[in-house]
This record gives C-alpha cells, sequence and structure tokens, in this order.
C-alpha cells in the first residue's frame, strides 16, 4: 500500500511493479515537472492467480510519457487474472493518459480488468488507450469501462484494439458518462482483427457519450480473415457526436479466405449532424466463401 505522499521529478519511471499481487496506491501526487518520463506502470509477465491494483486520488501531471501504464503478458500456458481500477484520479500527461495492453500466447488463459471512474484525463496522445492480441492456443477475456470521465487533448479520446491472430479473444467495453473534446484525430476509434482461425467477440456499450468535433469522431471496424470467425456489436444509447472531416460515424467490415463475420449495432438518441459527407456511414465487402453481414 503506497499513501499520502508525492514524487517530483525528473524521473524515469515514479512508480513501478513487476508481477505484483495486491497493491494499493492512494493520495498520491506525481509531478514530473515536464521532464519526467512515466507515471505509473504495471508490468505482469507470466502470473498466475489474482492481482488488484486499485489506484484512488491520485494525480499524475508534467511527464513527457504515460500516465499509468498496465502490461499483461502470458507466454507459458499459465491462468491470471489482473484487475485496474481508477479512480477521483487526475492524469495531464504527455503521450497516453491510461494505457492497457495484453498477450496472450503458449494456451495461456488472462483475463484483464481495467476501469476508469470520476477521473480527468488530459493527453498528448491518447486519453483511454487498450490493445490486446492472441496467437494459436492462447485465450484472453479483456474489458474496460470509462465512465464519469473527461477527456482531452492529443490525438486521440479513447482508441481500443483487438486482434486474435489464432486463439479465443473476447473483450467488452463500456462507456458511460463520458466527455470526449480537444483531440485532432479520433474520438473513439474501436477495432477487431480476426485471422488464422482465430475467435474474436467484441461487444461495445455506451451510454450517454459526447464527441466533440474531429476528424474521426466515431469509428467501428472488424475484419475476419483466414478461417477465423469475428463477432462484433455495439449498443449506443444518448451518443453525441461533433462533426468530422469526411463522416460522422462510420461503421466498416470486412471478410476474406474464408473469414466469417458478424457486424451488428443498435442505436438510440444519436445526434450527428453537419456532416461534410455522411451522418452514418457503412461499408462492408466480402469474397466468395467469406460471409460478411452489417
Amino acid at each position: 500500500s503506497l499513501s499520502d505522499f508525492s514524487i517530483t521529478g525528473p524521473f524515469d519511471t515514479a512508480i513501478y511493479g513487476s508481477n505484483v499481487g495486491d497493491v494499493e496506491i492512494k493520495n498520491v501526487t506525481i509531478d514530473g515537472g515536464g521532464a519526467g518520463h512515466d507515471g505509473i506502470v504495471i508490468d505482469q509477465s507470466d502470473t498466475s492467480g489474482t492481482a488488484n491494483i486499485d489506484i484512488d486520488n491520485v494525480s499524475i501531471t508534467g511527464l513527457t510519457h504515460d500516465g499509468i501504464d498496465l502490461n499483461v503478458n502470458g507466454t507459458s500456458g499459465g491462468t491470471s487474472t489482473t484487475n485496474l481500477n481508477v479512480s477521483n484520479s487526475t492524469v495531464h500527461v504527455g503521450h497516453d493518459g491510461v494505457a492497457v495492453t495484453s498477450s496472450a500466447s503458449g494456451a495461456s488463459n488472462l483475463t484483464v480488468y481495467a476501469g476508469i471512474h470520476d477521473s480527468t484525463i488530459v493527453a498528448g496522445g491518447t486519453g483511454t488507450a487498450m490493445s490486446g492480441t492472441t496467437s494459436p492456443g492462447a485465450t484472453l477475456n479483456q474489458s474496460i469501462v470509462v465512465d464519469p470521465t473527461a477527456i482531452s487533448g492529443g490525438l486521440y479520446g479513447v482508441h481500443i484494439t483487438a486482434t486474435a491472430d489464432g486463439g479465443s479473444f473476447t473483450q467488452n467495453i463500456s462507456l458511460s458518462d463520458v466527455t470526449i473534446s480537444n483531440v485532432s484525430k479520433g474520438g473513439v476509434v474501436i477495432s477487431a482483427s480476426a485471422d488464422e482461425a482465430g475467435t474474436l467477440d467484441q461487444g461495445i456499450d455506451i451510454t450517454n457519450l459526447d464527441i466533440a468535433s474531429t476528424d474521426t469522431p466515431f469509428s467501428i471496424s472488424a475484419k475476419a480473415d483466414h478461417n477465423a470467425t469475428l463477432q462484433q456489436s455495439l449498443t449506443a444509447d444518448h451518443l453525441s457526436v461533433g462533426v468530422g472531416a469526411s463522416n460522422n460515424l462510420g461503421f466498416y467490415a470486412s471478410a476474406h479466405n474464408g473469414g466469417a463475420l458478424s457486424q451488428t449495432f443498435a442505436l438510440s438518441h444519436v445526434t450527428a449532424d453537419n456532416a461534410p459527407a455522411d451522418g452514418v456511414y457503412m461499408y462492408v465487402s466480402s469474397d466468395s466463401g467469406a460471409p460478411a453481414i452489417q
């Protein structure tokens, strides 16, 4: 447990943990003074059992790189669960605010959860980033929940990718009562890709999301290739997006070389006005023997 102290820079990483069990970081101020690199970095590699990382009432400022990084990798076939919760915190950094990466291979079975609650993120790169990959024989269950949180600055507000190059991957995304502003490239950009006979199920649930104008306010894409199976679903209620460079909301789907893809949407109370091209744009492509349903 780490609580009630301050760290001032410059430094490479203010707080670092490797293969941790339960960690609580509370009432901590990290100030890199414009020269610190990373704030909090947790690396989990080939662990087993459950790890809980709770970050509460933490201020992270003055960094050139990331505020909070969680990296979970499994290669040896073990089973692990890692839970990250960030609450009541402020992150103002030069690159990514909160970044979560997961990689499962070699028959590993990983469960990774990241929750960001009641926080403010100002970033020079991506406010909230999550990525996951699987390879043949591995299983990854990855979830991210972002609720009452304001994200601003940088290139992307929320950028999430899922890649199943073999193996089995389930990814659940929940955004609720989130505002995204002053980002240059994308508000919410989510992509899913399944290849090499992998299976990928990506579910997206959105409630009360407000995205200001940017090049790509809202984009969802999915690709299934080489006998892979991909299911991607979106449910959105009270979604408001600003004006994009071309389309305000874009949905893209493709299946090739025996891949099978299902991409479904249920949208209600959506505002996407004044688009230069289309308010809502949908595109699907497939070749023979590769069904794509949108």
